[in-house]
């Protein structure tokens, strides 16, 4: 028997601190992509929040710096820097190299805590090739450095604070290690600018500054009516503020140190649109404090609309979906002891939120539409409203299937390009728009996995038309199959219990092993068609197969806008910014090609730029992505003409590249 096959001791590997994290840094953030990338500044910004929510902190500074840096500072208490009892090291430095070690464990340092396991400091130190901490503690300034997670040869560095007013607080200072990444990540702007937004609006006594420095930008958040003023922008996105069909119902409450807040309205939409935190953490994935909101609206309505006869439960049957539709609500959940699904807190897993919430939720509820008979009425119509479509839809579809076979047929649409592989884990689909587009991709691709589908034009605005008409049309037939997915009752629906999107089980039974490809990539032009080719795809994708992008399988493409070349030498340019940096840094003859669509390159350019998975860049399209193109298409193309007005009077001075 050889050495290797021996199993002792020896063979028992034991990681500690950021080693443990480098060895797996998918379990620590959820992924190395773009989103664990990012991941990494939330870790700082959620213990900046801990501190504000103790009560100790009134502003928070961020600041992106060139070459990937990024700077998070509070005026809270700052890190401790005393010896700590355990681990014999000062205790900031324990914080950046010990998992489990924090404040956050004990139930007195924080009441509430958004960094529950006390990982993210360390999880961070260990994913940046360098990082500085710096404590402000009265008359003293504490510093203390690492390189790739490690402590330089120099200890913790003790001087006079240098600020006259002996400012305190904790400064973290850090710049990924990209070799730890999938790929190579810049902090995007945007992505950074909405979640620094989206705290202050949950959180109304904090000040962010934030700061880019690398195209000398500014910007300062500080909301004094909290998620109320919240809830008016994402209803302001959809809707037309003056056209509403109800009242904010709002209200908050405190029990045994569990903090409740919402605030919500029915909307002239047909949309759900449900923003949910935990202890400052966007729970994307719901959870038990959404659950509670549904049913405890489902409870009351039912409750009251039998009162006052507004239906007759022995003929209609309402359904969930038919009472929250249309609703925009901001949820807010302050807890000492949250229990989340993962070390990313997506999802919130507390099972008593779920009573808790619900009656709090059901009291103020029903309280609201006792006390204001013009908006119980408004709403119990908008219920019934919802109902009576639903039916209607129902009963077109199933006319429809009757009609058209087209659902149940396992044949593949003859424009198809299908791949050799049948694992649909190692498979791509590539769906492209055109057929110049379309031949250049089938010339370029890897026959062995990815398979392409033009489409012709833009396909057909699911915001505008009945679902009997949608599922006519040839393009959305042809997704459909080549995808694998057959559609039930205009969306996915629950096995067991037959209700769509199930409140009994959650499960929305979304068929993975029907998928023939695990990889959906809308590749569109980059320009202003591509744009609207691809948000068009999103939102019926959103609204109509939402397992598909909520179990991660849509990707958007990213061709160049540019070819750049100087001599031999070609370089490919994704936006305008890049190519007017290349152009100021060349000091010899150059040329530059822009490209109109994907039709005008070459197989071998296609391939080299966009679909090679060693050189091309992929964004998984997110919840939050999808939820965004829905807003668009239903303002931008939807029964709302005064909303559409504004929102182009707003922004009809920021265009500056209009292809016609």
């Amino acid at each position: 028997m050889s050495d290797k096959n021996i199993y002792t001791g020896k063979s028992i590997q034991i990681f500690e601190g950021v080693e443990a994290v480098k060895k797996r840094p998918a379990m620590y953030l959820g992924s190395t992509d773009e989103d664990g990338f990012h991941h990494l500044v939330w870790e700082i910004i959620d213990n900046a929040l801990d501190e504000y929510l103790a009560g100790y902190c009134k502003q928070i500074n961020v600041v992106l710096g060139a070459d990937n840096f990024v700077s998070i500072e509070d005026d809270g208490r700052g890190i401790p820097v005393d010896i700590h009892p355990k681990t014999r090291l000062p205790t900031i430095e324990t914080v950046f190299t010990y998992l489990h070690a924090g404040g956050k464990f004990d139930g007195e340092t924080y009441f509430v805590s958004g960094g529950l396991h006390g990982v993210g400091s360390t999880v961070v130190n260990a994913m940046a090739s360098y990082l500085k901490v710096t404590v402000y503690a009265k008359d003293k300034m504490y510093t203390l450095e690492f390189v790739n997670g490690r402590k330089t040869s120099s200890d913790l560095k003790e001087s006079i604070n240098p600020f006259p007013n002996k400012k305190q607080g904790t400064k973290v200072e850090f710049k990924p290690n990209s070799e730890l990444f999938d790929d190579f990540y810049q902090f995007r702007k945007n992505l950074i600018e909405e979640r620094l937004q989206q705290t202050a609006y949950i959180n109304s006594g904090v000040k962010i500054n934030f700061s880019d420095e690398r195209i000398n930008y500014q910007k300062k958040y500080f909301y004094r009516n909290g998620i109320l003023s919240f809830l008016e922008k994402i209803v302001g996105a959809t809707s037309n503020l003056q056209n509403q069909h109800t009242k904010v119902i709002d209200s908050q409450t405190r029990v045994e140190n569990i903090k409740v807040h919402f605030a919500f309205r029915y909307t002239n939409t047909n949309n759900l649109r449900i923003l949910s935190f935990c202890n400052n953490i966007r729970t994307i994935d719901g959870g038990a404090h959404e659950k509670g909101f549904k049913m405890a609206v489902t409870r009351v309505l039912k409750k009251i609309m039998k009162k006052y006869r507004y239906y007759d439960e022995t003929k209609d049957k309402l359904e969930t979906n038919d009472i929250i539709n249309g609703i925009h609500l901001i949820l807010v959940v302050l807890h000492p002891d949250p229990k989340f699904a993962g070390q990313t807190k997506t999802k919130l897993v507390n099972s008593a939120m779920i009573g808790l919430t619900s009656t709090f939720v059901g009291d103020e509820l029903e309280r609201f539409l006792l006390e204001n008979p013009s908006e119980r009425e408004q709403i119990c119509k908008k219920v019934l409203q919802s109902m009576r479509l639903r039916i209607e839809l129902d009963n077109k579809t199933k006319e429809f299937k009757v009609k058209n076979s087209y659902f149940e047929s396992s044949m593949l649409p003859g424009k198809l390009a299908d791949c050799a592989s049948k694992k649909p884990e190692e498979t791509e689909l590539f769906i492209v728009e055109g057929d110049s587009a379309g031949g250049s991709a089938k010339l370029g691709r890897n026959r062995n996995f990815q398979a392409i589908l033009p489409l012709k034009g833009k396909i057909i605005n699911s915001e505008k038309v009945l679902i009997n008409k949608l599922f006519a049309n040839q393009e959305i037939c042809d997704l459909i199959s080549s995808v694998g997915f057959i559609l039930k009752n205009n969306t996915a629906e629950c096995g067991e219990h037959k209700q769509i999107n199930c409140e009994v089980c959650g499960n929305k039974s979304f068929e993975h092993k029907r998928l023939r490809y695990h990889k959906i990539v809308i590749m569109t032009d980059a320009d202003v068609d591509g744009s609207h080719i691809a948000v068009l795809l999103l939102t019926f994708m959103y609204r109509h197969i939402p397992g598909l992008i909520e179990n991660n399988y849509v990707y958007l493409a990213q061709p160049p806008l540019y070819k750049f070349k100087v001599g031999k030498k070609v370089d490919y340019l994704y936006n305008e910014e890049s190519l007017q940096e290349k152009i100021a840094e060349t000091t010899t003859r150059y040329e530059i090609q822009r490209y109109k669509g994907l039709g005008e390159m070459n197989p071998g350019q296609l391939w080299e730029t966009t679909m090679d998975p060693k050189r091309r860049t992929l964004r998984q399209v997110t919840v939050e992505d999808a939820q965004a193109a829905d807003d668009i298409i239903q303002l931008l193309m939807g029964k709302e003409v005064e909303g559409r007005r504004n929102f182009i009077l707003k922004n009809a001075k920021f265009v500056r590249d209009l292809d016609i």
